[in-house]
């Protein structure tokens, strides 16, 4: 989940104007060129600048969370997406400006879960209920039986160290 960017850039003209932008992009059918687009939040200056180094903060507008197929324009169908960022400027500022970069704050986040339980144990309204579901939906744990998790059960180092290998990803099949 994209919680702040960072953008680092050197502007030598107090009178130039510059914008950064955080934009989606999905692809609407493949062949097709023109991508929906989805503005996920800006930032430029309220005021000319005086030449020197600015780090510009853009703090999204709505919770995005990066993935790499998605549905931006809510059609039902989810498609591979490109997430952009984009320094726009007046053609003077562009010869006296300088990006530096970008740095992204993040944190991980949970797949939203189902409608409803895949475990007889693990009701909706169980307080571990979406993080087993993420568990189980990303092949971590299938549970203690084919309808059961065993949400109180005690786990093994043994099963300890299969979980942790899958979701770190050290599993290499044969």
């Amino acid at each position: 989940m994209v919680e702040t960017i960072f953008v680092d850039l050197y502007d030598n003209d107090a009178n130039a104007h510059w914008s950064v932008n955080f934009i989606g992009y999905e692809a609407a059918t493949w062949g097709v060129f023109a991508p929906f687009a989805q503005s996920f939040g800006s930032v430029a200056p309220a005021d000319s600048l005086m030449p020197e180094y600015y780090t510009s903060t853009l703090v999204p507008d709505d919770t995005v969370v990066v993935r790499a197929r998605t549905d931006f324009n809510n059609d039902g169908d989810s498609n591979s997406v490109a997430y952009v960022l984009t320094l726009g400027t007046t053609p003077k500022a562009a010869a006296s400006m300088r990006f530096w970069g970008a740095r992204v704050k993040w944190s991980r986040t949970i797949s939203p879960p189902p409608a409803t339980a895949s475990f007889n144990d693990v009701p909706t309204d169980h307080w571990a209920f979406n993080q087993i579901e993420a568990l189980a939906d990303s092949g971590i744990t299938a549970g203690c039986d084919a309808s059961n998790f065993c949400p109180d059960a005690t786990v093994t180092r043994a099963q300890m160290a299969v979980f942790l290998a899958k979701a770190l990803g050290l599993h290499w099949p044969e």
